[in-house]
């Protein structure tokens, strides 16, 4: 009994600590933008021609190298104020940073406020709730924006840029 007490009580911190942390970036600024939203972004052009959004990953280069949202900019240093992957592409644009599960790209987004940055969101949930949403991916050996994992990719994705199919 006391062993089914304590299981519990960790799967209420690990759910209060998972909630609390995405409401404490919400309570600091860091606006967040659902992966469906970023779909629709992406495929519609707004009325007022506003650009796409800058899209900025700031994961490790294997994990962007693994996969990726088509069109993403790799710049890792963002986290620690390292700008100089997206120099001159803030100005007048929004941006979205993505990591995997969307926490590091929360700190690259309070990095790039503090620095002046005026429309910076953070992809909620990162990769795995764009993956979920089915979100097109591309992978470091195509850029043609293979389907996520609702059963509309053309090819597998493999870690190490290599595909096994001869």
């Amino acid at each position: 009994m006391r062993r089914f007490f304590i299981g519990c009580a960790a799967i209420l911190v690990v759910a209060v600590l998972t909630v609390g942390w995405n409401s404490i970036w919400r309570a600091v600024g860091v606006a967040q933008l659902e992966p469906e939203t970023l779909k629709m972004w992406l495929t519609t052009r707004p009325p007022d021609g506003a650009e796409a959004p800058l899209l900025v990953d700031v994961r490790t280069r294997l994990e962007y190298n693994w996969f990726r949202i088509p069109g993403a900019v790799h710049a890792p240093g963002v986290i620690w104020g390292d700008t100089a992957a997206v120099e001159g592409q803030l100005d007048d644009r929004s941006v979205v940073l993505i990591c995997m599960t969307g926490h590091r790209s929360q700190l690259a987004a309070l990095a790039l406020m503090r620095g002046g940055a005026a429309d910076v969101r953070n992809l909620e949930w990162g990769m795995a709730g764009w993956l979920l949403d089915g979100g097109p991916i591309t992978s470091s050996g195509s850029d043609s924006g293979t389907s996520g994992p609702s059963g509309k990719s053309t090819e597998p994705i493999d870690p190490k840029g290599e595909n096994d199919n001869g």
